[in-house]
């Protein structure tokens, strides 16, 4: 890695963020593909309106996602995220990262990582402390991932 480079993957912090950026990644196109499924189940329907694709003619994407994936809901908000840059930092922090660090089992994840003991360290070690740390870390590093832009 470059001296200059604006972030350091050897910290556990800006690893965690690039793990985030990509577990968002990965569900934002995982709903595109249900959008695009039920699309085409929807087509199907029209085509031939008593045949097996009938039940999703005007399902909304959002009770077909829960259907599939009820284990997942907040990825339907991932959807409408712009690409990620310097520019898009505001929208991804408050649409899929933050909230993604207020769940209890973010805490949970990082639990007996060299991460937690630093953010234990830092605190009281308290949960909410914990948590209260662990966005104050993020952000910065959620910008210097972005691309330019």
């Amino acid at each position: 890695m470059d001296s200059e480079a604006l972030h350091q993957m050897d910290r556990p912090v800006t690893r965690f963020v690039a793990e985030m950026i990509e577990e968002i990644a990965s569900e934002k196109r995982e709903v595109e593909r249900a959008e695009e499924t039920l699309a085409m189940f929807q087509r199907l329907a029209k085509e031939e309106p008593k045949g097996e694709f009938a039940k999703y003619r005007g399902v909304a994407l959002e009770d077909y996602w829960r259907k599939q994936r009820p284990f997942q809901p907040e990825a339907l908000s991932y959807r409408k995220l712009p690409p990620l840059s310097k520019s898009t930092v505001p929208t991804w922090w408050t649409i899929a990262v933050k909230p993604l660090l207020d769940r209890r089992e973010t805490l949970e994840r990082i639990k007996g990582t060299q991460l937690y003991d630093e953010l234990c360290k830092a605190t009281d070690g308290k949960d909410y402390q914990v948590r209260d740390e662990l966005k104050r870390r993020c952000r910065p590093r959620l910008a210097s991932l972005a691309k330019p832009g």
